[in-house]
């Protein structure tokens, strides 16, 4: 990732960048993706996983200033 000055704001590739190398394959999050419009990062989480969960809380945080959107999916599923 690319250093941001001080006073920007992080690129939602960025950010979905930082959230796939901290979070996938932990809690049931088997997918990150975005959305451009709304703009937000899109996490794919097991049928079986806690929707409501501290790693969760943790996640939405990191993706800050970007939304936070918890599809249901088998691993299965192909995005």
């Amino acid at each position: 990732m690319a250093e941001q000055p001080a006073h920007s704001q992080p690129s939602l590739d960025d950010v979905k960048g930082v959230i796939s190398d901290n979070y996938l394959g932990r809690g049931g999050i088997h997918g990150v993706g975005l959305s451009r419009d709304p703009a937000a990062i899109k996490i794919y989480l097991c049928r079986d996983a806690e929707e409501k969960s501290p790693l969760l809380d943790e996640l939405r945080a990191a993706a800050a200033p970007f939304d936070v959107i918890v599809i249901r999916a088998d691993q299965s599923f192909a995005h």
